[in-house]
């Protein structure tokens, strides 16, 4: 019986982890689509990227909210009308997205994504070297 319920629990997180994934290509997808209506990015790539240590959202957040490294980034989302911490999402939005653009393609972000320019990965990761450990 503990085998079997084992095999239950394990079954249903690789489900869960698979719909997550999903969701990440979903909205990958739902992103690339809608390049042409924001000037994102010259090569219009935009990424859902996924932080590992969820227990540090709150400082991430604050760091990509004030970081120099992401100011070009953060002065295109505010440019196009749109916000980097809406209270409507709990992700961090560094690329001009709403809350119709989401919502139409059925995608769910979390406090643990940040949603970006590939472009802007470097910088990102610049920003977030200033967290402490």
């Amino acid at each position: 019986k503990e085998t079997e319920l084992e095999n239950a629990i394990m079954q249903s997180m690789a489900e869960e982890e698979l719909a997550a994934q999903e969701n990440v290509y979903v909205a990958r997808a739902m992103l690339r689509s809608k390049a042409d209506a924001f000037p994102v990015s010259e090569d219009g790539c935009v990424d859902v990227m996924r932080l590992k240590r969820i227990g540090q959202a709150t400082i991430v957040r604050s760091i990509l909210s004030t970081s120099t490294h992401l100011q070009h980034a953060r002065e295109l989302v505010l440019e196009a009308g749109c916000e980097i911490l809406p209270q409507w999402c709990p992700a961090v939005l560094l690329v001009p997205i709403t809350q119709e653009t989401l919502a139409e393609a059925g995608v769910e972000l979390r406090a643990h994504h940040i949603v970006a320019r590939r472009s802007d990965f470097q910088s990102i990761c610049q920003a977030l070297s200033d967290m402490p450990r």
